[in-house]
């Protein structure tokens, strides 16, 4: 489609609704007319690797499909505002504006420039509060060169254009950096949003300039921008954001030395403290995700082994929000959560982007307001909690991994619970349906961090958490027992007199295929000095009386270095088992080990890293084999290099199997024989049960499919 056309269509979705500057004082008419919920801010940014025609030669429905399905996702995350990069289709711009239009009808929808013919900046901004004219428009753009709808009301974007690497595709587009100012009908001043898209490449033949050096000086013209249309005062009693695809990698469990701008170097060049405290980028503004985000939990966007970064050592923290620290009304703001946006991954049939979306809520700082604050918890005792302000959080802490029961009381509240590696995806409880202490969690990678919120951003109140630690004292206090993971145990101390029974239980499934859909079950108990153990296992059938077998089926061997062993071997059907450890004496400590073949399969991503054929070629079908059940052939995608497919729930089932699974792809190729590709799963070795990656290279092409493999139901 023409540039021309594209922009017709998105003329006609505007409604022809421009603004130009004047006046700030004109501005108080739209802000009194919007409804004042709350103080908070939600704030959006995404890549969306929205390329036009020229390079990925689709068709105009194809566009509006994928438009609609990340407006869908968009307006979901229910931000005020939404900052999105590299939308350089017209369609896709089109598109966007006019799906968002409801939701967010204040748009800045193509920043242009002179003298670049081939595409505009990729920048847009939507959000649900009207702009207002700059203090100072020392940069505002020339109103010919961008297109916005602020409902007639008079704005001024600034816009600073950046210079680019020389001989790279940076030079091909008008990037740059633009700055609107909105009014929040709750906030006394104006928020600042500036919105970017940072060098992303060098020539790797040019010695003139380098990809960092570049981005520093992009850095220095935003700083002009924010001071110039702002004033040094803003900086220190308003909201002052920016946001975007900085193309710094601030993953910063990588290593480099600091005195060098490269790798994780240029991060701590522009935002570590302990390097240049006091620096507009590590004083005045800050990282949000490394001021408010646990250490250990990387936030990565891009980069190799996208979306998932199987290996420790791939991917790259490449979007940003960054803010300032002002003081406003004597108040302090809190980032309260700065997470990963896996909604925007669920497109369907439709292609996602080679980077995750951020999304951050601010507030009023409160108590434990963020993770970095969290209360630690008090087991069996009720916390008091308190959301003060509409759209607020409140952060608590688990220190040590282990089985929990987590309880909330009061009306309109939401607890979910994060791992200390990854506080984007809420972990699953083990069942949804509350026991005697509440929701029952197994817990890993301590500290978890547990966080709560009202149901809705207007929800304000108090609340009571409540957390059980299990000890195994009886069948409601049981410790859960996960497939493949060892459980440590030892009797409670103080909590029993004598010998007791320490209970444990676990949750079996059937297969989805094939003839046999029972898995075959190991069980296994191991101590050594103390008293002599015997182990039970009770099917919870109607209750926990049931006996599978009251004895061991396996002698005692003391074959594990003087430790004794007992193991059972059987079928086991789906349903609730009590493990049930016998006559324990107070302290004593034991181990336990449940094995399963049961197998759980869940298809992730699918990538198409290189294709050699032509475009269009690589036409993709899947066969099924689950436990000598076939599965239909089904097609599901066409790939082009670089292209990839969330296909979690949508394109091949996830699957549990007892014995084995065959995976092939049948790639079909017009006038050439097909290729195919597969790989074969056993169920009976232990599983590490995590994302892994299978790589294959083909004739034409080259792929790789990440997918959770493992005894156990993911986490998360």
């Amino acid at each position: 489609m023409s540039r021309t056309h594209g922009t017709l269509i998105a003329l006609l979705a505007f409604g022809l609704g421009f603004g130009c500057g004047g006046d700030p004082e004109e501005v108080a008419v739209v802000t009194d007319s919007l409804a004042c919920s709350n103080k908070s801010f939600r704030i959006a940014t995404f890549n969306t690797q929205f390329m036009p025609w020229i390079v990925t030669h689709e068709d105009d429905e194809v566009d509006w499909a994928r438009a609609r399905a990340y407006a869908d996702q968009l307006i979901a995350l229910d931000a005020d505002v939404i900052v999105l990069n590299e939308v350089f289709d017209n369609d896709g711009q089109a598109a966007l504006s006019r799906y968002l239009s409801r939701s967010h009808p204040y748009q800045i929808t193509k920043v242009d420039a002179d003298g670049y013919d081939l595409e505009d900046s990729g920048l847009m901004l939507f959000s649900k509060f009207p702009f207002t004219p700059l203090p100072n428009a020392a940069h505002g753009w020339e109103r010919d060169d961008y297109q916005a709808d602020n409902r007639g009301n008079p704005f001024d974007l600034g816009f600073v254009l950046f210079n680019c690497a020389p001989g790279t595709d940076d030079c091909y587009a008008a990037k740059g950096a633009g700055l609107v100012r909105i009014a929040h009908p709750c906030r006394d001043k104006p928020i600042n949003v500036v919105f970017t898209h940072l060098q992303a490449t060098e020539d790797p033949n040019s010695w003139l300039v380098t990809a960092p050096e570049i981005r520093a000086l992009q850095l220095e013209q935003i700083r002009g921008l924010i001071v110039d249309s702002l004033g040094e005062g803003a900086l220190y009693d308003e909201e002052v954001y920016l946001v975007g695809d900085l193309n710094v990698d601030g993953h910063l469990a990588k290593t480099a030395q600091p005195e060098t701008v490269a790798g994780i170097a240029e991060w701590r060049y522009h935002f570590d403290p302990s390097l240049h405290r006091g620096s507009f980028y590590s004083g005045t503004m800050v990282d949000g995700w490394a001021y408010s985000m646990p250490a250990t939990d990387f936030g990565l966007t891009s980069g190799p082994g996208f979306p998932y970064f199987v290996n420790s050592n791939e991917g790259e923290r490449l979007d940003y929000v960054v803010h300032n620290l002002p003081e406003i009304d004597d108040e302090r703001r809190c980032l309260q959560h700065v997470r990963i946006a896996w909604e925007l991954r669920k497109l369907g049939s439709n292609r996602p982007s080679d980077h995750h979306g951020l999304i951050a809520d601010f507030n009023d700082e409160a108590p434990a307001c963020n993770p970095r604050s969290a209360h630690p918890v008090v087991f069996d005792a009720a916390i008091p909690g308190e959301i003060e302000n509409p759209g607020g959080m409140q952060w608590f802490r688990i220190d040590e991994d282990g089985t929990y029961s987590i309880d909330l009381h009061g009306i309109g509240f939401e607890v979910v619970a994060y791992d200390s590696t990854d506080l984007s995806r809420p972990l699953r409880p083990i069942t949804p349906i509350p026991g005697e202490y509440g929701i029952r969690y197994k817990l890993q990678n301590a500290p978890i961090y547990l966080r709560v919120k009202g149901s809705d951003r207007a929800r304000t109140g108090t609340f009571d958490l409540l957390v059980h630690r299990h000890e195994g004292t009886s069948p409601e206090d049981a410790i859960a027992l996960r497939a493949d993971e060892l459980e440590r145990a030892q009797a409670p101390i103080g909590q029993i007199t004598g010998a007791a029974d320490m209970w444990f239980d676990l949750i079996s499934e059937e297969a989805t295929h094939g003839t046999r859909r029972w898995p075959a079950v190991r069980i296994a108990l191991e101590y050594g000095s103390g008293r002599p153990l015997d182990m039970q296992v009770l099917h919870d059938d109607s209750g926990y009386t049931m006996d599978v077998w009251s004895r061991p089926t396996n002698p005692r061997d003391g074959d594990l270095s003087g430790y004794d062993r007992i193991s059972e071997d059987f079928r086991m059907r789906a349903g609730h088992y009590f493990v049930k450890i016998l006559h324990v004496t107070p302290g004593q400590r034991f181990e336990l080990l449940y094995r399963t073949t049961l197998t759980h399969f869940v298809p992730k991503y699918l990538l198409c890293r290189t294709q050699t054929d032509d475009t269009g070629d690589d036409e993709l079908y899947r066969e099924l084999t689950i436990d000598g059940e076939v599965v239909p052939r089904q097609k599901f995608a066409e790939f082009d290099t670089g292209e990839g497919l969330q296909i979690e729930e949508w394109h091949i089932p996830s699957v549990r199997f007892v014995d084995t699974m065959h995976l092939e792809f049948i790639e079909v190729d017009d006038g050439n024989s097909d290729d195919h590709f597969w790989f074969d799963l056993t169920a009976a070795a232990p599983l590490n049960g995590k994302i892994e990656s299978a790589f294959w290279g083909v004739a034409t092409g080259v792929y790789v499919l990440d997918y959770y493999l493992g005894h156990a139901p993911e986490r998360k």
